[in-house]
């Protein structure tokens, strides 16, 4: 049976449709010369078996004289349905309705509204720390979107680390004190709008152990996942534990670097010891 692919929220293009129907050979053939463009059509989908229909598209005639009829997808057809394989039924709608011809329609999840959340880390940089990913967990478990929830989790993780290690102070020249800043340095504003604001150098040697830090957090996050719905729910959550250990010493024994005024330098350091530094 042929399947099309949808996304929901989005109008797909239009497909045509030949009927056809058993020959005197026992074959198929065109079913010409059957129907006038007066004949009434619909296309319904329904999950399959003997559930409801749970959505209508647009069917018109294209050619009736050749048996030839065209299905819209607009956006709105896919209200209320979930993502999933429906059965797709090209039928004239008369009582009782006729069935004309079959086919599967893929229903995939469209675009969500609003502004994707921010990442520090790639799909690639994932892939690469784990390349066996995809053969380990199975294609069914591999999220195609990269991870992305996993990803921004692993950012929020990371700046609110290092807003929990922020310390004003002014004991050395090296060091200062932000005289507004909330003396809660996890609620600190003026850190976390420059983190907002990607001000923490990702790509020096410091800035590339947080990025790798935040792999194996999200490493951990997956394998913990997969662990739910596994026969390896062992070596998965042995794996789990593993990369979390790593995340986390790969974390304490690094620096924060932070540009505070947008030129590319260091302006300001977190040890995740607690010491807080500036640059002359």
């Amino acid at each position: 049976m042929n399947r099309v692919i949808r996304h929901k929220g989005v109008d797909g293009s239009s497909i045509t449709i030949g009927l056809r129907r058993r020959s005197a050979y026992g074959g198929y053939e065109s079913d010409a010369d059957t129907y006038t463009s007066d004949d009434p059509l619909t296309c319904v989908l329904w999950p399959g078996g003997d559930l409801p229909v749970a959505a209508t598209l647009p069917t018109s005639w294209v050619d009736p004289d050749e048996g030839n009829v065209q299905v819209d997808f607009p956006a709105n057809a896919w209200n209320g349905l979930a993502p999933g394989i429906y059965q797709a039924a090209v039928r004239l709608a008369t009582t009782p309705p006729v069935d004309l011809a079959y086919f599967e329609v893929q229903l995939e999840a469209g675009p969500a509204g609003g502004v994707a959340r921010p990442t520090y880390i790639t799909a690639q940089e994932i892939d690469e720390e784990y390349p066996g990913l995809e053969s380990m967990l199975g294609k069914g478990n591999i999220d195609l979107a990269g991870w992305t929830n996993y990803r921004a989790d692993a950012r929020e993780w990371l700046d609110l680390v290092i807003l929990s290690h922020y310390r004003p102070c002014s004991s050395s020249p090296y060091q200062f004190t932000i005289p507004w800043a909330s003396p809660q340095p996890e609620t600190n504003e003026f850190l976390a709008d420059t983190l907002a604001d990607d001000g923490l150098l990702q790509w020096t040697p410091n800035g590339r152990r947080l990025r790798k830090a935040q792999v194996c957090w999200v490493l951990a996050k997956i394998f913990r996942r997969a662990a739910n719905m596994s026969a390896q729910a062992a070596t998965l959550l042995d794996l789990s534990d593993y990369y979390e250990r790593k995340a986390n010493d790969t974390l304490i024994t690094s620096i924060a670097e932070i540009d505070l005024v947008g030129d590319g330098r260091v302006s300001l350091t977190v040890s995740f010891r607690t010491t807080v530094t500036r640059s002359r």
